[in-house]
């Protein structure tokens, strides 16, 4: 039976919940501590800079026991590494790969026993991308209003609609972790969901992106040829960095368009640069040496230090071929033991792993380890046996 929760109203009193100074912040992270499991979301703001300004973060332990940690007022937020690396208490989050790594940036911790509702919902017979608030809804018959999801959750005072707002996205989810669960055991899924949820465990869910590898996402690098493409890697990998160290968006420091201009024409002067309408004014006034050293460095690279692209050993129309057949499959089987196909994998993974194949080696793929290649056995290898290997 469906129960029926009546929605937080926005009463003043919420901003009783509010934590704003690091001894009531201690508090609230021991009683957390002391919980089988702890509810954690973040409101945040993205607009004007690299990294995300987090504003709030709000923790639940059960549909009364919620508060909201102001990361505003608050510059010392240490006292919640011991809740988010402990292994004993769980950390029930709605797909948390933007928070996690907002969360591990002023903290420094290492984020252990993370439980995605978001994933979980993919193992319990659901589709994976299901919103929170379809989840709750689902569950619990509720429906949360979505009043506030372009809000400046920087701004101060916060109004009593906002508190109420991030209150509510942690009041549900301890419970519907156990919900969730509960329907993955039914499914016999729980031991493969478990397994999913390691990987937020891994450094890399949280690391920064590599700056050398940053130019393969601008478009248009593919038709540079290798000599240019060696320069657009050390002029991006400079974007990269100084775009932390300014806490600017990417574009602001320097556009793509710019960057590709500057692969291909290989200015070798300051003052050449700055006659470049496409770069910044400001990059070109404050930063144009450091853009001819990037070029430079690029340019002085030997040939076989250049990078490159791989080759595709199989044309576009044969590889989409190949993948419906091998993503329908796919669809089946999970289907079969309510597991979303979504979850077991993407077109781009399915594509890697035929291109894996025509190139002689599928060896440690992630469709043939763990979970997933305990869920599809061997339904793929007759058809991965139909694409032509060239090497």
């Amino acid at each position: 039976m469906t129960e029926h929760v009546p929605p937080s109203s926005p009463d003043p009193a919420h901003a009783a919940a509010l934590v704003q100074d690091v001894a009531a912040l201690r508090d609230v992270a021991a009683r957390c501590l002391a919980a089988p499991a702890v509810a954690v979301d973040t409101e945040f703001v993205w607009t004007s800079t690299y990294y995300p300004r987090l504003g709030l973060i709000q923790l639940g332990i059960s549909h009364e026991d919620v508060w909201l940690v102001d990361a505003v007022a608050l510059s010392d937020l240490s006292p919640l590494v011991p809740l988010f690396e402990s292994e004993q208490v769980v950390k029930v989050f709605h797909d948390p790969e933007m928070d996690l790594p907002i969360l591990v940036r002023p903290t420094g911790c290492q984020f252990r026993n993370v439980f995605d509702t978001r994933l979980a919902a993919g193992f319990a017979g659901y589709e994976g991308i299901l919103s929170l608030a379809r989840l709750i809804s689902e569950f619990f018959g509720v429906d949360l209003p979505k009043t506030q999801t372009r809000t400046d959750w920087c701004h101060r005072p916060l109004t009593p609609h906002q508190l109420a707002y991030a209150l509510d996205d942690v009041r549900y989810m301890p419970e519907l972790r156990e919900r969730l669960l509960a329907r993955a055991r039914e499914l016999g899924n729980e031991a493969w969901l478990l397994e999913e949820m390691a990987r937020y465990e891994l450094p890399e869910q949280t690391a920064e992106n590599d700056p050398e590898e940053a130019f393969r996402t601008v478009k248009g690098m593919g038709r540079l040829p290798p000599a240019q493409m060696a320069v657009l890697q050390r002029v991006i990998a400079w974007r990269e960095l100084a775009a932390r160290k300014l806490d600017l968006p990417r574009r602001r420091v320097l556009s793509d368009e710019a960057a590709i201009v500057l692969a291909r024409r290989q200015p070798r002067d300051a003052k050449s640069i700055q006659k470049l309408e496409c770069v910044a004014r400001r990059t070109a006034r404050d930063h144009a040496d450091e853009l001819v050293a990037a070029i430079a460095a690029g340019c002085a690279l030997p040939p076989e230090q250049w990078p490159r692209l791989n080759g595709s050993p199989l044309d576009s129309k044969t590889l989409k071929a190949h993948a419906d057949v091998m993503l329908d499959a796919v669809r089946k089987v999970a289907n079969a033991r309510g597991v979303d196909p979504g979850i077991v994998t993407s077109r781009k993974d399915m594509n890697h792993l035929i291109l894996s194949h025509a190139r002689g080696s599928v060896d440690g793929h992630g469709l043939r380890t763990g979970w997933r290649a305990e869920l599809l056995g061997d339904t793929l290898d007759p058809l991965l046996q139909a694409v032509p290997q060239r090497g």
